[in-house]
């Protein structure tokens, strides 16, 4: 059902830049969501964005399961660690996977499929947040502001992460400008599989999914 809720959009341009310091993040109470000057709606954390869509398609075939910080790549650790990991252990129970046992279809499974979703974060300095002293740039925002979310509550600040010098990545989609730390993890489709890659790592033939 990931269609009905997300659509895969081209990237137009990609500029690379080596030095880059005016990137923020905020973290506002409740976990909600916060609003942008253009439309944007930006996320503390992708679980709102599933409980949205679980609100409409219901929990009889969907699950929803908050991981701690990112996941745990396996790409190269050992089995051993990747099983003391509570994280994956979880999702292997979850799913009702069997280590070692070679599977040929998922219809044994409690479930067909994860969709792993990442919050939205490096946000540009420059970027105006709605808050009630007005708009403001993200860089200027303190502990006293209080936030517009995006089911139209007032929340206060309870982090602000200060800005480092990085690299960073500005892509051009749809028309619309966006700029990411070059660690900023990103859902694109590449060769027909879905992927969650580094900015730094983005290419132009890859196609990003973005939110309707």
């Amino acid at each position: 059902m990931i269609e009905n809720y997300f659509e895969l959009v081209d990237i137009e341009y990609i500029e690379f830049t080596e030095e880059y310091d005016n990137m923020v993040d905020i973290t506002i109470n409740d976990d909600k969501s916060f609003s942008l000057s253009n439309g944007i709606i930006s996320h503390n954390s992708a679980k709102s964005t599933a409980k949205a869509g679980i609100s409409v398609v219901g929990n009889d075939y969907y699950g929803i399961y908050p991981l701690k910080g990112k996941p745990l790549n396996v790409r190269d650790i050992s089995l051993q660690k990747m099983r003391e990991n509570d994280e994956i252990k979880d999702i292997i129970n979850i799913l009702g996977l069997e280590i070692g046992k070679k599977y040929t279809t998922t219809r044994t499974l409690r479930y067909g499929k994860v969709i792993i979703m990442t919050d939205a974060d490096c946000i540009d300095g420059d970027t105006l947040v709605l808050t009630k002293r007005g708009y403001i740039a993200i860089k200027y925002i303190n502990y006293e502001d209080e936030v517009l979310t995006h089911n139209n509550q007032w929340k206060s600040i309870i982090k602000i992460i200060e800005k480092q010098k990085n690299s960073s990545i500005t892509l051009i989609i749809n028309g619309l400008k966006y700029t990411f730390g070059e660690n900023h993890q990103l859902p694109i489709v590449r060769n027909g599989e879905v992927l969650i890659i580094c900015a730094k790592e983005i290419l132009k033939t890859d196609k990003v999914l973005k939110k309707k």
